[in-house]
């Protein structure tokens, strides 16, 4: 996301040229990890870079297979800033994936996560508990007032 005032939004893309457009800036940005890893193999933030961009261009599968290469190597909060790997195993209907990751977090020092409540919730709905999807998306707007998505979620339940 480029954040510029309005008089100087056509500067910009220009600059930008075609990576203004997302999916043609995802793409690339898959390339750019893949020549990272060519010259550096073991480089374990190409490698999660490349998961992000993965997940960005919707291939879920290979977002989490290169994730979980190094997954373990990865300092504890990574995924406190990136939480695309999850989304991606959340695409997959790898809910237990889910969760496994979510409770790490969320018992680690950062139980104010609302997206992964309301990712808990949304699994909880396609499970059919609407009781345990509302604790989530409760807590969700709890630690996150304007949580839009949760809020309007919780509405509709």
């Amino acid at each position: 996301m480029v954040l510029v005032p309005e008089d100087k939004q056509g500067i910009a893309e220009t600059i930008l040229g075609e990576d203004k457009d997302p999916k043609i800036a995802w793409q690339k940005a898959v390339q750019n990890s893949r020549n990272q890893l060519e010259i550096a193999p073991q480089d374990i933030y190409a490698r999660f870079n490349l998961s992000v961009a993965l997940y960005n261009i919707e291939d879920y599968q290979q977002s989490v297979e290169e994730f979980e290469k190094v997954e373990n190597q990865l300092p504890f909060h990574t995924l406190w800033y990136q939480i695309e790997p999850i989304k991606a195993y959340f695409e997959l209907a790898n809910y237990q994936r889910v969760f496994e990751l979510t409770d790490k977090i969320l018992n680690n020092w950062n139980r104010a996560f609302s997206e992964l409540y309301y990712l808990r919730g949304q699994i909880y709905l396609k499970q059919g508990n609407a009781e345990a999807a509302r604790q989530e998306f409760e807590r969700a707007v709890f630690y996150k007032h304007n949580f839009t998505p949760a809020q309007e979620t919780l509405n509709a339940l």
